[in-house]
């Protein structure tokens, strides 16, 4: 029994203080960001807007699924407990995809200012790919969760596209 070990003690306290205060930190300043940046219009700052609401989706459902924890009695996952994981995995897509997309429109804002003057740049042609990724990353997680029973067959079809989606890509994109 390695219940009182020093790295399961640690790794409890982590789970019981740190990731809550860490997430009550987080989401409050992802509430102040959205406060300042509604008032604002242009693109960059409305993809900000946008990213700050996919930021904010990480410490609501990390602190849903801490506080699900601690009132959990069985090991088997339920049906509220799988989607918020799926909406927390889309949280850490969308974050991602956003930081590559603010990327390319100050790309294109700092390089290219003649060929895509501010007027022409429109969020929402930047910001409806990332959601589509999103969607489809809230659909691969809640798959590998087992919101659609067994996939056992189907694992690999489903698994690398979402480590793909949400690692991958970005991450080489960048």
């Amino acid at each position: 029994d390695f219940s009182n070990d020093s790295t399961i003690l640690a790794i409890d306290n982590f789970r019981e203080v740190y990731l809550p205060s860490i997430s009550v930190i987080g989401f409050l300043g992802n509430i102040l960001s959205l406060f300042v940046l509604c008032r604002m219009k242009d693109c960059f700052h409305r993809l900000l807007f946008a990213m700050a609401l996919c930021d904010l989706i990480v410490p609501v459902f990390c602190n849903h699924l801490l506080f699900m924890n601690i009132l959990k009695k069985n090991g088997s996952m339920n049906l509220l407990e799988i989607i918020a994981n799926s909406i927390m995995e889309a949280g850490f897509a969308g974050s991602g995809w956003m930081t590559v997309t603010i990327s390319f429109e100050r790309f294109l804002g700092i390089c290219h200012p003649m060929n895509f003057p501010a007027a022409s740049r429109k969020a929402r042609y930047f910001v409806l790919p990332v959601l589509l990724v999103i969607v489809l990353d809230f659909f691969l997680s809640a798959a590998l969760l087992g919101l659609f029973g067994s996939i056992s067959k189907i694992f690999d079809a489903i698994f690398y596209p979402h480590i793909l989606i949400q690692y991958i890509l970005p991450a080489a994109l960048l």
